[in-house]
């Protein structure tokens, strides 16, 4: 029984770890570029609304 117990925990690590490193990659592609995209806008809007008033 506790062969079974550690068997499933370390199959459990492996997949998070996998999850972990998916998430990671996905995080670095897709959503590093949004929000440097949308700091980029926010300090637009900044130096337009600056310039209006």
């Amino acid at each position: 029984m506790p062969a079974v117990v550690v068997g499933i925990v370390v199959a459990v690590i492996t997949i998070g770890k996998f999850v972990y490193e998916v998430v990671k990659w996905v995080y670095d592609i897709i959503v590093k570029p949004i929000t440097r995209v949308i700091e980029i806008i926010n300090t637009v809007r900044d130096f337009v609304r600056g310039i209006v008033k």
